[in-house]
């Protein structure tokens, strides 16, 4: 990462990422 603060497409990428995250946890059953 070069600086914290970038293009709001990085920004999206980020929360897409998180997104993945939460999906792939709730498939996994790991939430309710």
């Amino acid at each position: 990462m070069k600086h914290l603060r970038s293009d709001p497409f990085d920004a999206a990428l980020f929360l897409c990422a998180v997104l993945a995250v939460l999906l792939l946890a709730r498939a996994l059953g790991m939430l309710p």
